[in-house]
């Protein structure tokens, strides 16, 4: 025995480089389009198995939230309280598209803490 960690027989379930690009790139929509290109994206890729078809339901899950809270807001800006709410509702969707983009770089699967999982 040399001490040196021997390789093991490749297993790595890693995502491709065009699949981290597209997860990016739904991430990153998502904060100009709202829930479109998230749906366009998990329609495509629903019914294959793997890590895009995980980062594309996710998004659509934490797209899918923001807009019932954003209609939440509308609702409560009769009482004022809407008015203060929005643009923090807006600085947080901001916030996590972008760590949703960075985790996705990374290849990981990024879940938004306040995101209601619609889809499972």
């Amino acid at each position: 025995m040399s001490g040196i960690p021997q390789a093991s027989p490749s297993t790595d379930n890693s995502p491709s480089k065009e699949d981290k690009n597209m997860a990016i790139l739904v991430w990153v929509l998502g904060v100009f389009f709202g829930f479109i290109p998230s749906l366009i994206f998990y329609l495509l890729n629903h019914d294959k198995p793997g890590w895009l078809r995980d980062v594309t339901r996710e998004a659509l899950n934490f797209q899918l939230s923001f807009l019932i809270y954003v209609f939440g807001c509308i609702l409560l800006a009769f009482v004022f309280i809407g008015l203060l709410l929005l643009p923090v509702v807006g600085l947080l969707l901001i916030i996590f598209s972008i760590i949703g983009a960075v985790k996705s770089s990374a290849g990981e699967i990024y879940r938004c803490p306040i995101a209601i999982r619609f889809l499972k």
